[in-house]
């Protein structure tokens, strides 16, 4: 801004160039804001693009690790299960042996 009013100053245009009310300054302005809100508008279009890729990313990335989380759970919890229907099995087998022995016994 300093240099543009020493140039008109040495260029012998500060009297004559644009005076108090600044016309010229109140005309460029407004084309100058619709230019950067077209820029502006352009570029959040782009990054509402970016963004939908990168959520649509993270939402692949977040099931195949759910995927994989359930899977190795499902890993862990087969022996556990495993042992559950043995122990729950034990009874039984404990009845059957008593029966045997007390047939044995009768004998």
């Amino acid at each position: 801004m300093q240099m543009g009013r020493w140039a008109y100053g040495w260029l012998g245009w500060a009297e004559t160039f644009d005076p108090y009310p600044y016309i010229s300054f109140n005309l460029a302005l407004p084309r100058i804001a619709a230019v950067q809100s077209l820029l502006i508008v352009m570029s959040q279009h782009r990054q509402d693009d970016t963004v939908r890729l990168r959520t649509k990313s993270d939402c692949g990335i977040k099931l195949k690790a759910e995927r994989e989380s359930r899977q190795v759970h499902g890993k862990s919890d087969d022996p556990l299960l495993w042992q559950w229907v043995r122990l729950s099995e034990m009874p039984q087998r404990k009845m059957d042996i008593l029966e045997v022995l007390g047939r044995d016994q009768d004998r």
